[in-house]
């Protein structure tokens, strides 16, 4: 098995909670990726569980040439990751300067522990681990051999120095591809999309953002939206003018309103996805509460669930079937393959369990 096809295979596992623990990612994910790695996992003179360093301890500390410490892992469970609970400053010692790595499994965040002047010891250089290029980078700052010879510092220091783009060389760069309609584009915004928030967007969901009139920075307002395990939900966007105009030319016909704030949808089910990850996101543990409601159920599937397999469980074929359901936020499925009125119960089920009200809280149109 390729280290990538190790990669997909155990990001597969914690996105389905098949690995949900601290204990499970030590040793279903960080011990399997070791080996992939070249690492001899069961010589404790060079993969060291519970190692002690500084008076205090990390998960594993991994040995290269000589009984020198080469890197330190500190692991926490797949539903968080305790950004500022970890100080790249506390692993170092006297007379080793290990590279210090962060991680739930799915991030991974790599850090010098004495970086070269002009670098923060709280900037780390992070890693996606169902990313496109994340066999590449774990090839180069994890694997045995590039730790062994100093490749993995001398990587990691060039990363972390990198001179950051002009931003009006990035801003030229954007306004020449409004209005494109290079499919490959699409499909590479898509793949970097899902790398930084675990949510797909569609081909056509790109083009049409792709085709807006105007610069994003100068119309749109981002609004911060709050960790769900790992990864954020994406940010809902608003436009700045007023609700009423980003409807009017809306050719679907599909909206929906919570609270003040209104969104013009391509489909049916972008309005019911478009709905749920707004609504988790004001109020995260939303959707959580709606996989345990007795409503959530049907004759034979779920409308959410942590799996597609959860969503049909009657039928495997639909749960090995990508396009009858989608991603809502990391960890929960939608059913997709589901009727008008079907896709009504949903936003129902959903708004009910957060006490809202329609007409007075929310409202929403579907046409097809």
């Amino acid at each position: 098995m390729s280290l990538a096809e190790t990669l997909k295979t155990l990001s597969g596992r914690i996105w389905s909670r098949a690995i949900a623990s601290k204990a499970e990612v030590r040793q279903g994910v960080i011990l399997a990726l070791l080996h992939e790695l070249g690492w001899p996992i069961f010589d404790t003179n060079v993969v060291r569980p519970s190692h002690s360093i500084n008076g205090g301890g990390v998960d594993f500390g991994l040995f290269g040439n000589q009984g020198k410490l080469a890197a330190v892992i500190i692991v926490d469970a797949p539903s968080g990751l305790d950004v500022d609970g970890v100080d790249a400053s506390l692993y170092v010692t006297d007379s080793d300067e290990p590279l210090v790595i962060h991680t739930n499994g799915l991030t991974w965040r790599f850090m010098l522990s004495l970086p070269p002047k002009g670098i923060p010891f709280d900037k780390a250089f992070v890693v996606s681990a169902d990313g496109s290029l994340s066999a590449e980078r774990f090839e180069s700052l994890l694997r045995r051999e590039n730790l062994d010879a100093g490749h993995a510092r001398e990587t990691l220091a060039r990363l972390l120095a990198r001179k950051p783009a002009d931003s009006a060389v990035l801003m030229a760069t954007w306004l020449s591809l409004i209005g494109t309609e290079n499919l490959a584009l699409h499909t590479l915004f898509s793949d970097k999309a899902e790398e930084r928030s675990g949510i797909r967007p569609s081909v056509e969901e790109v083009a049409a953002f792709f085709r807006a009139q105007d610069s994003p920075l100068a119309t749109l307002d981002v609004v911060d939206a709050p960790t769900v395990s790992d990864k954020p939900i994406p940010a809902i966007i608003n436009r700045k003018a007023e609700p009423e105009q980003g409807l009017a030319n809306n050719p679907t016909g599909c909206w929906y309103r919570v609270g003040e704030a209104r969104f013009a949808a391509r489909s049916a089910k972008d309005v019911v996805l478009g709905m749920l990850r707004y609504l988790e996101n004001k109020s995260p543990g939303l959707l959580e509460k709606v996989t345990k409601h007795p409503g959530n159920v049907g004759n034979s599937r779920r409308y959410i669930a942590h799996s597609p397999a959860q969503l049909y469980p009657k039928r495997p074929d639909y749960a090995a079937d990508d396009g009858k359901y989608a991603l809502i936020i990391p960890g929960l499925y939608l059913m997709t393959n589901s009727s008008t009125r079907r896709k009504k119960r949903i936003i129902t089920l959903v708004t009910t369990v957060a006490g809202l009200t329609q007409g007075r809280d929310f409202d929403y149109a579907i046409d097809r």
